[in-house]
């Protein structure tokens, strides 16, 4: 999903939708997708560095991988893909009941990891992480691509582990 965060960041620079769309497609990575990673990987290892302990630390990483892939689906569900072709479009589009579900399986892993309020905020930012990614994505690109879903999941990733840091002691 790295690889989807890098090739968004580089393509906000495009000049219109298909130039955009065209560079997503690129395998090399820009400055910007640079830049993006460096600040990614970044604010992980800080938030991770602040937390009490490594069983503390296990169980925000997989609380955010949890629920960090579980807005992936309402992303699809809720957005139309941005291409004909590609692994967006091909992966399809889940329904409201699956796209639920997802968040759901999600938000039951994020408590029963991290406790109900600390869980819950966890699910909170990773939504809203995912839904500001595809506000962007879809003035942007009209749409989602697998790039797109990747950068949803790394923002949503990033902002469980920001707020589970910044919540416990």
């Amino acid at each position: 999903h790295e690889d989807g965060l890098a090739d968004v960041a580089d393509a906000f620079g495009g000049a219109d939708k298909a130039r955009r769309l065209e560079i997503m497609r690129d395998s090399r990575i820009g400055s910007f997708g640079v830049l993006a990673l460096v600040f990614a990987v970044g604010l992980k290892a800080a938030a991770l560095a602040g937390l009490p302990g490594p069983g503390v630390a296990w169980a925000a990483m997989a609380a955010a991988a949890a629920m960090s892939r579980a807005v992936m689906a309402p992303c699809m569900a809720w957005m139309h893909p941005a291409r004909t072709d590609g692994l967006g479009h091909g992966a399809g589009r889940p329904d409201a009941l699956v796209a639920a579900q997802a968040l759901g399986l999600g938000a039951a892993a994020s408590v029963v990891l991290l406790g109900w309020g600390v869980g819950l905020a966890a699910v909170g930012a990773a939504v809203l992480a995912a839904l500001a990614v595809g506000r962007v994505a879809a003035r942007r690109f009209g749409g989602y691509t697998g790039d797109v879903l990747g950068a949803a999941q790394q923002a949503a990733e990033v902002s469980v582990l920001i707020v589970v840091g910044g919540m416990l002691p």
